[in-house]
């Protein structure tokens, strides 16, 4: 029984990703109609076989009218930093949701960390 399930279950991301790869195409061509059916399809699909989507996926299909975000065709993307965090917002063109992402920059200690472990791994000594 767990075989089927998995098998239904890559099966069904196989699919997924085909119909995704098929609304992007669709996007790029400004045929945002199937587009928008395609992401419809990719999103029921998951959740009939209660398959979760990749984020990258997931990122790329607008929450509010469905498009796959396709830059320069379906999307505006811009790019804000500020301190340690930075923004990256998308903007769908066909309805004007505003998509906002926030990644943390590493801080100091991360770097710190980093460096002694790329000393100790070339069996220097830690200078000071």
């Amino acid at each position: 029984m767990l075989n089927k399930i998995k098998y239904v279950r890559d099966l069904a991301r196989q699919r997924a990703m085909l119909l995704f790869k098929l609304a992007a195409e669709a996007a790029e061509r400004g045929e945002v109609e199937w587009s928008r059916r395609y992401a419809w399809l990719v999103l029921r699909l998951s959740q009939a076989v209660r398959y979760r989507l990749p984020k990258n996926v997931k990122r790329r299909i607008c929450k509010m009218c469905r498009v796959v975000l396709v830059p320069g065709a379906t999307a505006r993307v811009r790019i804000r930093s500020r301190g340690r965090h930075v923004r990256i917002t998308v903007t769908c063109l066909a309805c004007g949701y505003i998509h906002r992402i926030e990644f943390k920059k590493p801080g100091r200690s991360c770097e710190k960390k980093l460096d002694k472990r790329i000393e100790e791994e070339e069996g220097r000594p830690k200078q000071s």
